[in-house]
């Protein structure tokens, strides 16, 4: 288990990830949580969510902090979520949608 203050290892995060909880400000999402993955690769990621919404790029680690490229859609910028935890199989992702925090839990597949 790596904790909140220390860096995170990339070996760590491959694979591939699916959502097993969404909420927003403590609240659980009505989404359809099958449709929401991350796949991490050496150098890439990909992801998808609802709505059939799909990006990829590169992504780097700082800390906690996950930096992600979108390069499939035009006009993106870096995004940067927080890792709150990150176990064997479970991934913890807070993030803000809109001024309001996003808690993302995901399992490895």
């Amino acid at each position: 288990m790596i904790s909140s203050c220390g860096g995170l290892d990339k070996e760590q995060l491959k694979g591939t990830w699916t959502a097993v909880e969404l909420t927003e400000e403590g609240d659980s999402l009505k989404v359809n949580l099958d449709e929401i993955t991350l796949n991490f690769k050496d150098k890439g990621y990909d992801f998808t969510s609802t709505l059939n919404y799909i990006e990829a790029g590169t992504y780097s680690l700082k800390k906690n902090l996950l930096m992600t490229v979108d390069s499939l859609n035009e006009g993106t910028i870096e995004k940067v979520v927080e890792i709150t935890k990150l176990q064997n199989d479970s991934l913890f992702i807070r993030m803000n949608e809109g001024g309001k925090e996003r808690i993302l839990v995901m399992t490895k597949g």
